[in-house]
This record gives C-alpha cells, sequence and structure tokens, in this order.
C-alpha cells in the first residue's frame, strides 16, 4: 500500500480486498448510516417512506445500500462506487440489491435522490465533485460528512467548516443541515462531528424554509447549556448550606468520639488479654477432642477385629485339626517344604497361579497396578504447605458448622460451567448442600499448570491438581474428623485405583460412577488413559457402582449385579425459562433445526448432517465445540448451516427460542449406545421435539425419535416432528413427570441417598 497513490482506485481496491473488514470498516459504515437516518428531518423521511430512487454515492462494499432499502422498501436503491473490488464484494453480501461500478465524474443516469455518506473529504476539491453529484439528482443531493475535522487521517483531504455551504448552489438551494457531536456517545468508529446538509432542485412552494432547519440543533443545545448552569448553580448554593450544617455537626461528633475512643482502647487492652487466653483454652481443647475422637474410633476398629480374629481363630482350629489327621498332610508338607525354602520359588508359583487361572495380560496389568501403587512421598514444601493450608480452611469451616460434610470429585476439565459435565453438576449440587467438593484436575504432566490450583472456583469446590493430591494422599487424614465423606471416582486409569485404600482408611465411602463407555472411547482415541484392569478393579473396590445408562449397568453385570442407574439431568434455574421453543409454522416453510454440545468427529455424523443440509427447506443451527477445522471450513460451503461456536448454558435460551426441532447425530457405534446426553433434558425442558440416531434407549423418553443413519429417515423424522407442533399427543402429557424426574437435584439426590444393599457391605469387608 505504500507505493499506491491514496484515495486512488487501486488503493481502495486493495483496501477492500485487504483490511477494511478487520478494521471494521463494514461496521463503521452502519454506524454513519444510522447517523444519517437519526438526522433526516420528517418531510424527507416521508419522501423515502412514499418512494423515490435513491443513488448511494461512494457505496463501498453496500452494508449502508442494503439497511437503507430495508428501511424504507417503498423506494429504490442503486449503489454505485468507482472501485471493482467494493463492488464484487457489495453484490456477494447483497444480491437483491443493483450495483454498480462507475466513476461519478462520467456517470449520467439520474435519480431522485442521490445520498453520499463520508466520502467527498477524500478529495482535494470536494466542491468538483458536488456538482458532479447535482448533475445526477433530480430533487435532492443528501451529504453526511466529517465536520471541523481539525486533525484529519492520512485519507482525508479536505476540513469543512460552515462557510464551505452556499445557499445557492448551481441549480440547488440549501434547505436543511444539522450538526451530531459522535464523542458524546462512546464509540470506536468516530470521535469528531458529522454534518448533514440537504440541497434541493429549484424550488419546493409547498414547504418553507425556516432558521430552524439550519441552526434549530445548535438553538436547542445553547438553551439546554444554559438551563442546565442554573440547576448547578442552585445546587451548589444547597450543597453549601448542607456541607454548614455537616460541619457544624461533625465537630461536635468529634469530640465525642475522641472521649469513646479513650473508652475503647482501655477496653481493648483488657480484651485482647482475654481473647489470648481465650484462643489458648480453645486449641487445647479441640487437641484434646481430635485425640480423643480417634482413640474412639481406634477402640471401636480393634473391637470390631477382636471379634473377627476370635472367629476366625475358631474356624482356622477347627480346619487344621482336619488337615492335620488327613493322609495327604503328609505330602502337602514335603511340597511347601521345598517350595519355601528355596528363593524365588514362592514368587514363581504365585506368578503361574495367576498366569493359568487369568492369563498372562491380567498378570501383566496386576503387576502395573502393583507399581502404581507404590507411591514416593512428595518432597515440594510449597505444595505441602498449599494442601496444609486447604486442609485446614476446610476443617475450621466444618468446626464452626458451616459445611456438612466433603466429597472427592475427578474431573477431565477444569471447574467450568460452559463444559456442562456431569462431574461439573455434581459439584454445584453438593454445594448448594454446603459439601465441599475436592475437585481434582486431571494432568497429562506434573508440570502441567492448573488455574487457579488451591482456591475456591466456586461455592464449596476447591481446585486441585491430580499429580498434588495423589503426592499428598496420605494428608487427607487431616481431613478425618470431618464426617459424612464421599470419594466419586470416575475416571478408570491405575492411579484413582492406587488411592483407594488411604480414602477408605480415613472414612471416605466410594462410589465408582461409570459416566461413559470408556473402552469404546479409548478405542477411537478418546481416552489414552484407560485401563480396562482398572476400571474392573475399582468396580469390585467400590461401596458403591452407578452408571448413567442400562447399557453400562449390564456390561458389568458379570462382575456386581448390584450396579444402579442414574442418568444425567439438566438444571431448570440456570437454563431460565421452559417451553420457549417456536410452537409455530415458519411462513418461508424452512425447518429451524439446532443442536448444542460436543462436535467431534469420533461420535458425531457430520456426513449425515452434510447430506441433509443439501435440502434448503431445513436451515441447521450448531453450537458447540471439538470440530476439527477441516470440518469448519466444510461448513461455511453451504448457506443453510450456522455454527455459532461456544455458548454458556444460561444463553442458550437465547438461541433455542427460535428453533423447531433438535437433534442429536450421533454415529451408530457401542459408544453412542451407552452415552446418555445431558443435552437431550436440556432439548425437552425448552419444549424441542428431539430427532436422534445411534442411541436407542431415548426412544422411551417423550417427544424423542430414534431413527437409523439413513439421511432420507432423518428427513422424515423431522418433518413429522415439525408437523406435530403446537398439536396434543400423549407424549405432552408424559413431558411433566419426566421432567421433574431427570433434574440434577432429583439425580443426585437419588445418588446421595441410596440405601446400602447387601452387596455393599459385602465389598466393604
Amino acid at each position: 500500500m505504500d507505493k499506491v497513490k491514496i484515495n486512488s482506485e487501486e488503493y481502495w481496491d486493495k483496501r477492500f480486498d485487504g483490511n477494511w473488514e478487520e478494521n471494521a470498516g463494514r461496521k463503521q459504515t452502519l454506524y454513519f448510516c444510522d447517523i444519517a437516518i437519526k438526522l433526516f428531518p420528517d418531510w424527507f423521511t416521508k419522501e423515502l417512506e412514499a418512494g423515490v430512487t435513491v443513488a448511494d454515492i461512494g457505496c463501498a462494499e453496500g452494508d449502508c445500500t442494503d439497511f437503507l432499502a430495508r428501511r424504507y422498501p417503498s423506494s429504490k436503491f442503486t449503489g454505485i462506487d468507482f472501485s471493482v473490488a467494493g463492488i464484487k464484494k457489495a453484490k456477494q453480501y447483497y444480491p437483491d440489491i443493483d450495483f454498480i461500478r462507475a466513476d461519478i465524474r462520467s456517470f449520467n443516469d439520474m435519480f431522485d435522490v442521490v445520498y453520499s455518506s463520508n466520502t467527498l473529504e477524500h478529495f482535494h476539491d470536494p466542491f468538483s465533485m458536488l456538482s458532479h453529484l447535482f448533475k445526477c439528482a433530480k430533487k435532492y443531493v443528501v451529504l453526511l460528512i466529517p465536520f471541523q475535522e481539525r486533525q484529519r487521517f492520512e485519507e482525508h483531504f479536505y476540513t469543512f467548516e460552515y462557510r464551505d455551504f452556499l445557499l445557492n448552489n448551481e441549480e440547488f438551494s440549501l434547505v436543511y443541515s444539522r450538526e451530531y457531536d459522535c464523542s458524546k456517545i462512546e464509540n470506536i468508529f468516530w470521535g469528531g462531528k458529522q454534518l448533514l446538509v440537504i440541497y434541493e432542485r429549484g424550488k419546493n412552494a409547498d414547504r418553507s424554509v425556516t432558521l430552524d432547519d439550519f441552526v434549530g440543533s445548535l438553538s436547542e443545545e445553547y438553551n439546554a447549556q444554559i438551563t442546565k448552569i442554573i440547576e448547578n448553580k442552585h445546587e451548589l448554593q444547597e450543597l453549601k448550606k448542607n456541607n454548614e450544617l455537616l460541619l457544624q455537626s461533625t465537630t461536635q461528633s468529634l469530640e465525642l468520639l475522641k472521649a469513646k475512643e479513650a473508652l475503647i482502647q482501655e477496653l481493648n487492652g483488657l480484651l485482647s488479654n482475654e481473647q489470648h487466653r481465650n484462643n489458648e483454652l480453645t486449641q487445647s481443647n479441640r487437641e484434646l477432642q481430635y485425640q480423643l475422637h480417634g482413640e474412639k474410633e481406634n477402640n471401636i476398629y480393634l473391637k470390631a477385629q477382636e471379634d473377627w480374629f476370635r472367629a476366625e481363630s475358631y474356624k482356622l482350629s477347627h480346619e487344621i485339626k482336619n488337615i492335620y489327621s488327613s493322609g495327604f498332610w503328609k505330602l502337602a508338607s514335603k511340597y511347601y517344604r521345598i517350595r519355601d525354602n528355596f528363593p524365588g520359588i514362592k514368587h514363581l508359583f504365585k506368578a503361574a497361579r495367576i498366569i493359568k487361572n487369568h492369563g498372562f495380560r491380567d498378570f501383566y496389568r496386576l503387576c502395573k497396578l502393583k507399581i502404581c501403587n507404590f507411591r514416593v512421598k512428595n518432597t515440594d514444601p510449597a505444595q505441602v504447605n498449599e494442601i496444609n493450608s486447604m486442609y485446614s480452611r476446610i476443617t475450621q469451616l466444618y468446626q464452626e458448622n458451616h459445611i456438612n460434610g466433603i466429597a472427592v470429585i475427578p474431573a477431565a476439565f477444569p471447574f467450568d460451567e460452559l463444559y456442562n459435565q456431569r462431574s461439573i453438576n455434581l459439584a454445584k449440587y453438593l454445594s448448594g448442600k454446603k459439601i465441599i467438593s475436592l475437585f481434582i484436575i486431571w494432568q497429562w504432566d506434573k508440570n502441567e499448570i492448573v488455574e487457579r490450583a488451591y482456591e475456591e472456583v466456586f461455592p464449596f469446590v476447591y481446585s486441585i491438581p491430580m499429580s498434588s493430591f495423589f503426592e499428598n494422599i496420605d494428608r487427607v487424614s487431616n481431613l478425618r474428623e470431618i464426617t459424612n465423606k464421599y470419594a466419586f471416582l470416575n475416571i478408570p486409569s491405575s492411579s484413582y485405583v492406587g488411592i483407594i485404600p488411604n480414602l477408605r482408611n480415613n472414612g471416605f465411602e466410594i462410589v465408582y460412577d461409570i459416566m461413559d463407555e470408556w473402552e469404546e472411547f479409548a478405542k477411537v482415541g478418546q481416552a489414552p488413559w484407560y485401563d480396562k484392569f482398572a476400571e474392573e478393579s475399582m468396580i469390585l473396590q467400590a461401596d458403591r457402582v452407578t452408571a448413567v445408562s442400562q447399557a453400562l449397568v449390564e456390561k458389568f453385570s458379570f462382575i456386581r449385579c448390584d450396579i444402579q442407574c442414574i442418568g444425567n439431568g439438566y438444571f431448570p434455574e440456570l437454563l431460565g425459562s421452559p417451553n420457549i421453543s417456536s410452537k409455530k409454522q415458519n411462513e418461508n416453510e424452512v425447518i429451524q433445526v439446532g443442536y448444542f454440545g460436543h462436535l467431534t468427529e469420533s461420535w458425531f455424523d457430520w456426513e449425515l448432517i452434510f447430506e441433509l443440509a443439501k435440502n434448503e427447506t431445513l436451515k441447521f443451527h450448531l453450537i458447540g465445540y471439538g470440530a476439527s477445522q477441516e470440518t469448519l471450513r466444510k461448513i461455511k460451503k453451504y448457506k443453510n448451516i450456522k455454527y455459532h461456536g461456544k455458548v454458556k448454558p444460561s444463553e442458550l435460551n437465547d438461541f433455542v427460542s427460535n428453533w423447531n426441532v433438535a437433534i442429536i447425530p450421533f454415529s451408530q457405534s457401542k459408544l453412542s449406545e451407552a452415552v446418555d446426553p445431558i443435552k437431550v433434558y436440556e432439548y425437552l425442558y425448552f419444549g424441542l421435539p428431539v430427532v436422534v440416531t445411534g442411541i436407542p434407549h431415548l426412544r422411551n423418553y417423550p417427544l424423542v425419535r430414534v431413527v437409523n443413519n439413513e439421511a432420507g429417515d432423518f428427513m422424515k423424522a423431522i418433518e413429522a416432528s415439525y408437523s406435530e407442533i403446537g398439536t396434543t399427543t400423549s407424549d405432552n402429557d408424559r413431558l411433566p413427570k419426566f421432567l421433574r424426574d431427570t433434574t440434577w437435584e432429583s439425580r443426585f439426590d437419588k445418588l446421595m441417598g441410596h440405601e446400602n444393599s447387601g452387596y455393599v457391605r459385602l465389598y466393604r469387608k
């Protein structure tokens, strides 16, 4: 751009092909257009509403031309600019409007109105250009220009003053002008004044021009300022009187305050001594109570152990007598004597037995698990201090009756409502019950930084890096005095298996929550940390096991028969108003179809969406994250697919209110069959019928249709759902109870209130 002459045709072609949109050129065009409409006199607005032909000279990329055409549909608007690049883009953006590439100096067509916004300042001799505008106008020439611009931009060659505008110019008379000070309202587009002037060809006998048409705005502003000054003077006088009264009252109060302050200092000295003594006694009492609590727990534990050992001793004594009296004992004694007296043979026998019964793969995983369970004590003093300080704060909250318990919740993401994950919603639910959540953030590497570590990121929710929690797992004993302790484990990796014994020994109830079909996630590269042996071990060790779908319950029923199905849910208070989706048939017969959630190619059926998008009677609205750059580029090829990006759950209602049907287009797989998508409950809360692929169990939900992944069947399901909008069906009758039973509050009440079964007592031993 440095070697191109400023304001030349080549210069503006490069501007429109280059940084025009990046530098908010289109938005500035609309900003000036809005100012012009505000400044139009009523009589001129009536002309536009009645219907005239208008040329927008210097239209750039056509944004103002389109805006005016939509504002005044009875008038015919044409955009004219000498830039090839600008006119090309204008035609692309607004194909229904006429745009002409022409230089006004050689342009001969005539229009009722010639309008030009912020163009004349780009010429050294703007009034010669004004003459060309006069030649093209049958009735009016309307100009919006920078006014009294003292420090011009590089592209601006002329500064306009009052003296520049003749009352009579060629065959035109100046019939109207208005100033507008843009600096009075904060904006990024223009910091100075704009001036609107209207020239009319010949004389108009039906309308008289008065002084108000030229200086009315200045007079109004002047009178307003005078009135404001008078009001300020009166207000100042009242303030002076009030200040004198306040000063007198303050002086009296100050004298009284000094006397009281002396007394307070004396009392503070006495109080400080008593507080110090009280703190010492309180601390001593707290330590004694803690020791007493620990001793009571140890006594109970030892008594239970004593009873168990006594019973076991009796049974073993009886068994030993039977063994000693058997004929097999002599041969077995020789076998064990050989095995135990030779180094290594004992461990080889044990390894051989495991390999024989379970196979070499399980033997390898067992060895790996035992290695993971051997933890090296953390020696980072700063990390230890953070953990100790946080646990101390939590314990103090419990002692002061501010909390009712504590829970450990592993999470793949930091705490953020945007992700709307089950673990995040569980922490929010527990927060409402005044139960602390230790939110354990996954780290791929120990040195990976976790933002807001050890801080309260939400009421009663503390964020902890996973490595720090594991390396300091022994320090959960600092929380021993807190009752109602839970560990809601949900990440089946060997690392989490290793901390179960320590958590249980410190009074935590172990709950393994099967949130997803992790084995299938691992197969598509979404869960590289997954360990099948670890998951089965967690299921066996947990006090209770829950799963989000019946498919996951059935998958692990060979290990445990007491797995409870607790699906996902929604927070009504987070989503706002219910049943707000569009309930009427669209006049243009275009069905508005929406989706929000994860968009990864691992399970989202993009090919189905692109095939459906060939039908222009559908308009897709996609909200979420996770799609590849290649997919996002492909979306742009379809005019009827709108990608909105990430949206907070609390803001979804702004989009959903215009949708007719919601979709969950998942590819058919074991992964999709086991999922229980949170979005389906939110769709139904908003009143949207839902069309689903890949998740068979959703067919039992009201207003949900489950079809295969064929575009034809999917299209029929969308049309059927759309045709039922506004009608009453049996599904509509079922929906209120379904929504009451599937809130997060209802789901997690079930999770927290589950009665212990015989299986639970068995697995705890």
